[in-house]
């Protein structure tokens, strides 16, 4: 299961990264999972694109934020992640894994 989740995030990051990896980042891409705890595949994932486009905060193109394991009692802190990473003046996409409660809030703001 891993290598589709894999698949799937790199297919989504390769469509806005395109050739600009060698060069400074013009954008930034935003990417929410689950901890570890949750669901290591899309953990995984998400550090497999990290390690291959770069973090963010190191000059990399990728920012990567997780929602909280008890999602359901914390959706504040899901939205407050998601406008966080809305924040970024470089950042052009943000990539959501699952739908959880917040999410589209988040989404909003």
């Amino acid at each position: 299961m891993f290598k589709y989740v894999k698949a799937g995030l790199i297919a989504m990051t390769a469509l806005f990264l395109g050739s600009a990896a060698c060069a400074a980042p013009a954008y930034h891409v935003g990417i929410v999972t689950g901890t570890l705890s949750q669901s290591e595949d899309e953990i995984r994932g998400a550090e497999y694109c990290l390690k291959k486009y770069g973090d963010a905060s190191k000059g990399g193109m990728i920012r990567h934020v997780t929602y909280p394991d008890n999602f359901m009692s914390e959706m504040e802190t899901t939205i407050s992640q998601i406008a966080g990473l809305a924040d970024d003046p470089l950042l052009k996409v943000i990539v959501i894994n699952q739908g959880i409660p917040g999410t589209t809030e988040g989404i909003r703001r």
